[in-house]
């Protein structure tokens, strides 16, 4: 384990999470095959290409940078809050399937919407961007105050 010199602190906790950026490879394993067939619905319907693994329960669709905040959002309507909970997402950006080193990063279907979305948020807390840039100071039609 990677610790840093200040005590109690862990440098894989003060980690941020890493942007969805690229095309690649979204992963998903469903919990139930309603589930399954709600999305696969949603992919035939919208003509994206999914391939059902062996199993059955997993369906990995290739997303390029700019289908990626559409397709979650989507789904996010399409499959019910426990639904989203319960499937895990896993995003790949490089060729072929994963590999072990990749099955850490993956997490609810929920969660990985969220960090879609987020990504100018992780702008911030990285300080690639300036809040006073972002944000107006004080909104023009409300006066300051002391």
């Amino acid at each position: 384990m990677n610790l840093t010199n200040s005590p109690g602190i862990c440098a894989r906790c003060e980690t941020l999470p890493e942007k969805i950026e690229d095309s690649g490879n979204l992963y998903l394993w469903f919990p139930s095959g309603h589930s399954l067939i709600k999305t696969i619905h949603y992919l035939r319907k919208a003509e994206l290409e999914y391939q059902l693994k062996e199993d059955g329960q997993c369906v990995v669709v290739h997303l390029e940078e700019t289908q990626i905040q559409e397709f979650v959002n989507t789904l996010a309507g399409i499959l019910t809050k426990n639904e989203l909970k319960s499937t895990q997402a896993l995003f790949t950006t490089h060729p072929g399937d994963p590999q072990l080193r990749d099955f850490c990063k993956t997490t609810s279907l929920s969660r990985f919407i969220c960090l879609s979305q987020s990504s100018w948020l992780l702008d911030m807390l990285a300080g690639e961007l300036s809040p006073s840039n972002q944000f107006p100071r004080h909104c023009p039609t409300i006066p300051d105050f002391p």
